[in-house]
């Protein structure tokens, strides 16, 4: 029997992206226009505004559009300006690319809250002293460290260690990994989520979750948690026109 070929799963954000790219290239959408409204974008294709988002953040990286957060999205390339869609996760090995360079926040964001609250229950059940003295530092560097994203990071994954589950951590770390390897995520962490204010909030999220977990209270600390992250996808979910909401 002849060898079988890898499937690749294109995603519905890929679809959308690779729609508009179609109509900047026919000039349709000239350089220095404003694409219409995520709401209109997403009403035309009648898909969820999340995944249209998607698709504005993967063509803000490949070079088709500009992003400003409060004016719109522009077009910044010309018609006859052909690029290719590329893959910017950096994993080495091509099946797993196809697989996994192109998941959108929103994805994760979903599995984040399929397994994390559940972790956060655990830890307000089985933590050590020293895993709790772990959660608290990590918490702490949110709020006093210059690198708030890797103090996230740590926090989210601390919370997993003291689950008393080898499992569920390793699985959350490399959930953290799948968000560190998604050049969408960050593109658009860096236009709604990277500002003091946005880290202060997060960082009062995690008090209230700390503060659950402290006082053993399984089910405030899962509800906390989830709260946490449906915070995360509020802002993530912020409108790049709020004139037009």
């Amino acid at each position: 029997m002849k060898s079988l070929e890898p499937v690749s799963v294109t995603r519905l954000y890929r679809m959308i992206a690779d729609q508009i790219a179609a109509r900047i290239r026919s000039g349709e959408f000239v350089a220095g226009s404003r694409l219409p409204s995520e709401r209109d974008l997403a009403e035309h294709l009648q898909v969820s505004r999340t995944s249209v988002r998607e698709a504005l953040i993967a063509l803000e990286l490949e070079g088709f559009v500009e992003v400003r957060v409060g004016s719109g999205v522009f077009v910044t390339t010309t018609a006859n300006e052909v690029k290719k869609p590329r893959s910017y996760a950096p994993i080495d090995d091509v099946v797993k690319t196809d697989l996994l360079g192109d998941i959108g926040p929103f994805e994760l964001i979903a599995v984040h809250l399929m397994v994390e609250p559940e972790c956060a229950a655990m830890a307000a059940q089985y933590a050590t002293p020293e895993q709790l003295a772990a959660i608290i530092t990590t918490a702490n560097g949110i709020r006093h460290g210059d690198e708030q994203r890797e103090a996230n990071r740590a926090f989210h994954i601390a919370v997993a260690a003291a689950s008393g589950n080898a499992a569920l951590a390793i699985t959350v770390a490399n959930l953290w990994e799948l968000h560190d390897n998604s050049a969408i995520f960050y593109k658009l962490e860096q236009h709604l989520v990277m500002k003091t204010e946005v880290w202060h909030l997060a960082a009062t999220e995690h008090d209230v979750l700390i503060e659950a977990i402290l006082r053993r209270d399984a089910e405030a600390a899962r509800a906390a948690m989830r709260e946490h992250f449906m915070g995360s996808q509020k802002r993530l979910g912020e409108d790049f026109y709020p004139h037009l909401v």
